[in-house]
């Protein structure tokens, strides 16, 4: 994928890479359980715990969780590499409340490499403006039953 292409987040995923019925009990769990999928699923060549560290890192400076039931903590992925994601889908929501006071349903772990901070960006821009505006796809993404099921929502 080309900086220049759409942020899609269908095409940062892997079935490997999807967990529904997710469960975690703060964010920081949510993030350790998805960045091993992602790196299960994704193989990225960058460190396992640099890149989990540097989650955590963001996420206690600058927390993710953009409301409508949304959280997209993020880190870096060193030694380049394409920009992936790992995804926690719980349709009855998580114990982690956004800044609306709804609880999280949805987390995007995304991993970017550090010279495609623009796209990264992007992504995330993508995600506030998709899911966040789209109720109806947040509400059958929590009925999915299994990861092939979201993956083909998410595409559409």
């Amino acid at each position: 994928m080309s900086q220049e292409s759409s942020p899609s987040l269908a095409l940062l995923l892997k079935e490997a890479s999807i967990q529904v019925a997710f469960e975690a009990s703060d964010m920081e769990d949510a993030i350790g359980q998805l960045a091993t999928q992602l790196f299960e699923a994704h193989a990225p060549s960058s460190s396992a715990a640099d890149f989990l560290r540097s989650a955590i890192k963001r996420e206690r400076l600058f927390p993710t969780c953009l409301g409508e039931g949304i959280a997209t903590p993020h880190g870096e992925l060193e030694g380049g590499g394409r920009p992936v994601a790992a995804l926690g889908v719980q349709g009855r929501g998580l114990p982690i409340l956004g800044p609306d006071g709804k609880p999280v349903e949805l987390v995007v772990l995304l991993g970017v490499p550090s010279d495609q901070r623009e796209f990264h960006v992007r992504v995330l821009a993508a995600i506030a403006g998709g899911l966040g505006q789209d109720a109806s796809l947040r509400a059958e993404l929590g009925r999915c039953a299994d990861a092939a099921a979201v993956l083909r929502t998410l595409a559409g």
